[in-house]
């Protein structure tokens, strides 16, 4: 039989697990306004005119992969060079910052900005970005179809984001 005093106890125990689980969850949410609140500046920030890049020539992350026999050469991308890519990556989430860029690519003043960030996060490889020195070339139609270069990169990044996890990271 329970005594006045071990169910005190025991609510006591509940409270107490309760409210840890109340101040955690408090905190991801306030560091998740944060973020948000801090990400919508960004991208406000964000134009098309200032977006400067150029073409590298960028060393895989790893050369060979052992489980599958596989040789990682050097590839060709487009990078910014207005915009320090690491901080980015360490200041907002990628959910929520690859949700907010894709949005952007409907917006005529950032879009071009929006998509060259896009690859740069990802790191994702693509002739399409490559080939585009500005937002001109970027809106012509390629070369052999019916749509721009932005309309192949929007629905890309739609389908990138459709498969990304919320927890995802850089």
């Amino acid at each position: 039989m329970y005594t006045r005093k071990s169910v005190s106890l025991q609510r006591l125990m509940k409270f107490k697990k309760y409210y840890r689980l109340t101040i955690i969850s408090l905190v991801f949410f306030v560091k998740y306004d944060l973020a948000q609140d801090s990400l919508q500046n960004f991208l406000a920030s964000l134009n098309n005119n200032d977006a400067k890049s150029y073409l590298a020539l960028v060393a895989p992350k790893k050369f060979y992969d052992s489980a599958s026999g596989r040789i990682y050469a050097h590839t060709i991308e487009r990078r910014l060079k207005s915009i320090d890519i690491d901080k980015v990556q360490k200041t907002f989430p990628k959910y929520l910052m690859v949700k907010n860029l894709v949005r952007l690519l409907g917006d005529p003043e950032r879009d071009w900005y929006a998509d060259l960030l896009l690859y740069n996060l990802t790191r994702i490889e693509s002739l399409n970005i490559v080939g585009c020195d500005t937002r001109n070339d970027w809106l012509t139609i390629k070369r052999g179809t019916n749509i721009t270069y932005k309309q192949l990169d929007e629905e890309m990044w739609m389908k990138y984001l459709s498969d990304l996890s919320p927890s995802s990271e850089y």
